[in-house]
């Protein structure tokens, strides 16, 4: 069997948007160069202004990114890799580049080339990085022929669901829409994330447990201050001195980075 040099990690969460994806995307991508002992890239798909991940890594947005690769209007990846602000010897940046969600979906370039080119990109920015890890961070809804190339090409899928009565249904719906399609391909590691959880509320963990293809079920707690820095502040939450319930959305991160490591080291043998 072929073990990949590298492993492309996707966060998604469906139709939803406001699940605290993109915030813990960007936290993951801080702390897992430390676990790992490798380097990072976070490729940041969020058009039409959802480019949370890019401003929270303090991102030059005016440079071409990841959608003018995939048009076909840029062809050389040194040209969309930048460095983040934090750790930047370890932790790099692909920008959503110039598309809007529309040009994207009426493209004239196949959703075949769109596939082709997207492989090509993401392993050529693992090679120019000497990153081990891919981070891809999708927008909720975004056009079919990003999302397909994107989910075929990755290897861990996390689901971020926000901690609500009808998380079931959302995952039901993605798992019988993508997950399943995809296992009969090729074998997928699924996590399924809650976050913004009341720890002790409610048993969710255990109803969707079945969600989880050969991954894990995490919890991540609602912390205000995580709001707080990743929307007015603008700075990873991470970062901050762990005082009170940041100290426990900390821990959260450490286990869904320490889940991530385990899973990328298995992987790449």
């Amino acid at each position: 069997m072929l073990i990949p040099n590298f492993v492309q990690v996707t966060y998604y969460s469906g139709t939803r948007g406001g699940t605290g994806k993109t915030t813990l995307a960007v936290n993951t991508a801080l702390a897992l160069p430390q676990s790992l002992g490798g380097r990072v890239v976070l490729v940041d798909l969020g058009v039409d202004s959802t480019d949370r991940a890019s401003r929270l890594l303090g991102v030059d947005l005016s440079i071409p990114g990841v959608t003018d690769f995939l048009m076909g209007d840029v062809n050389d990846v040194d040209q969309i890799i930048v460095r983040s602000a934090y750790m930047p010897n370890s932790v790099f940046v692909v920008p959503p580049g110039r598309y809007r969600s529309y040009q994207v979906i009426y493209t004239d370039v196949s959703a075949r080339r769109i596939l082709d080119r997207w492989l090509y990109m993401v392993g050529a920015i693992a090679m120019r990085t000497m990153a081990r890890v891919i981070l891809v961070d999708l927008p909720a809804q975004p056009p079919q022929n990003l999302l397909i190339p994107v989910l075929v090409a990755s290897h861990i899928i996390n689901l971020v669901m926000e901690y609500s009565s009808d998380v079931e249904d959302v995952l039901r719906e993605i798992d019988d829409a993508y997950v399943k399609v995809l296992a009969t391909k090729v074998s997928k590691v699924v996590n399924v994330i809650l976050n913004k959880a009341f720890p002790g509320v409610d048993n969710q963990e255990a109803r969707i447990r079945n969600y989880a293809h050969g991954g894990a079920v995490i919890t991540v707690p609602m912390v205000p201050e995580v709001h707080f820095a990743t929307a007015v502040k603008l700075k990873p939450a991470i970062l901050l001195e762990p005082k009170g319930q940041l100290g426990a959305f900390k821990k959260a991160v450490d286990n869904v980075v320490k889940t991530i490591t385990k899973q990328v080291r298995l992987i790449l043998g």
